[in-house]
């Protein structure tokens, strides 16, 4: 009989403990401040707590007011979003702040991506896209980043000055939304048809670039370095000779280069959109044969029509 007591009283502390380590493990799944079901979310620039912690409530979105602002570093990296893990940034890591939901204690990490003076990944513009800087080397680098939509977000940096020939049907179409940085360097063009890029997009950047040669064509609104630009614009120096020959002079020249942006030619920009943005651009030349412009209807020193 004592054996049997015995035993039924290891059976119920044994029970008791088990109870209480799965009550234990219940709890440390609920929000911190039970009172209120919210959890804690808990900003990170690399090891550093950055900005306020956010209490949110359960399955709820991060409020847009609780966001800090982007932090900046003090060496040669940029930031780039919030994501769940310290060092892995990649998409699947990234906090989508529209659709997350708030289910546990959440730290964010600041990610970022390093711009530095010498190249750490070397690439021939095969892969345009990348997170890291692509280092433009060759015709055939800078022909495969103007031949292909490049999404925001991509750096490209000019390494060397090199010699190009810009196609006008292999371009048409294709939107930069990239940056690319000139660096100083000169791109010279080549028995060109158009200019170094078809499109700037919204979000694409072009500074610090000289542009020599000559562009020659019949096609749509041309510039040395764009024919149309909804994007940024800096630091470009012009010596390039810059030619449309389309359109007709007539009482609807105008209005035909209006709505077919044929017969506009300017020394960087063709035709600069609403959203586009230029300046610090010039040309620099003391020949009269060098940074010359002609247009059949519309042509400007810098941009043709804005």
């Amino acid at each position: 009989m004592k054996i049997r007591k015995l035993s039924l009283l290891l059976l119920s502390a044994v029970f008791a403990v088990t109870l209480c380590a799965g009550l234990f493990t219940a709890c440390a799944e609920e929000p911190d401040n039970g009172k209120d079901g919210k959890w804690t979310v808990t900003f990170f620039v690399d090891d550093t707590r950055y900005g306020n912690e956010v209490k949110v409530s359960n399955n709820r979105r991060i409020p847009a007011s609780a966001i800090p602002a982007n932090p900046s570093f003090n060496d040669d990296r940029v930031f780039t979003a919030w994501y769940t893990s310290r060092t892995d940034f990649t998409e699947e890591n990234k906090w989508d702040f529209d659709k997350g939901m708030v289910t546990r204690n959440l730290d964010l990490h600041a990610g970022y991506r390093v711009i530095s003076e010498y190249p750490t990944e070397l690439k021939m513009a095969q892969e345009p896209c990348t997170s890291k800087i692509t280092w433009t080397q060759s015709a055939l680098d800078f022909t495969a980043l103007s031949h292909e939509d490049v999404e925001q977000n991509t750096y490209f940096k000019l390494c060397r000055n090199i010699t190009v020939a810009p196609d006008y049907d292999a371009q048409t179409g294709k939107v930069f939304n990239g940056i690319l940085d000139g660096d100083g360097r000169t791109v010279t063009i080549e028995n060109g048809n158009c200019g170094l890029l078809s499109e700037i997009g919204v979000q694409g950047s072009v500074t610090t670039l000289n542009i020599a040669g000559s562009v020659s064509t019949l096609k749509d609104s041309v510039g040395a370095l764009v024919g149309v630009n909804r994007g940024t614009v800096q630091k470009i120096n012009i010596t390039a000779n810059v030619t449309s020959t389309a359109g007709t002079v007539g009482s609807n020249g105008l209005a035909v280069m209006l709505e077919e942006g044929k017969g506009i030619a300017g020394g960087v920009v063709g035709t600069n959109e609403e959203t586009g943005v230029v300046y610090n651009c010039k040309i620099v030349t003391s020949s009269s044969s060098d940074g010359v412009v002609k247009a059949v209807i519309g042509g400007g020193c810098i941009v043709g029509y804005n």
